[in-house]
């Protein structure tokens, strides 16, 4: 179960990210673009955004399985089209406040990083591998948290 899913750990992080925006430190969220949360874009998204906390956003090269590059065309594509279609709630083309500008500039560089990364066949091939290696680590199945990646690890 990936961190942020364990209820727990992830009151502690809530609580300290708000903390922090509450008393504007200059904190920042710096997310780690993955196979894995790239694919799933659609289903955390708006719940990361609305923190109201800068969101910096940093492509895995390595270890290859995890790389963007293992991440089929199609499923880009979709999470491309999900932020596109998210950023049309922003009419305005210079917004004011800047916790609408750091929601934007976080979506668009995701959208430059999933656009900008080709895929390959050996990446996808190291994501089978790694996820197959991981998921005996935790005893979980990655092919049960979505079916994308059953697709993903066949």
């Amino acid at each position: 179960m990936p961190l942020v899913q364990h209820k727990i750990f992830r009151g502690q992080v809530e609580i300290g990210i708000s903390d922090s925006a509450e008393y504007n430190c200059g904190a920042s969220i710096q997310l780690t673009a993955t196979a894995l949360n790239m694919t799933t874009l659609d289903q955390w998204w708006d719940e990361l955004v609305d923190v109201g906390v800068k969101i910096e956003i940093n492509q895995v090269w390595w270890p290859k399985g995890m790389a963007i590059g293992a991440i089929p065309d199609e499923y880009k594509k979709q999470s491309i089209e999900f932020i596109k279609d998210w950023l049309q709630q922003f009419t305005d083309p210079q917004p004011n406040d800047i916790d609408t500008k750091n929601k934007i500039y976080a979506a668009k560089a995701v959208t430059r990083i999933l656009k900008g990364t080709e895929y390959s066949i050996h990446s996808q091939r190291e994501f089978v591998t790694l996820q197959n290696r991981y998921d005996n680590y935790r005893s979980e199945n990655v092919r049960d948290l979505d079916d994308r990646f059953k697709a993903m690890m066949i």
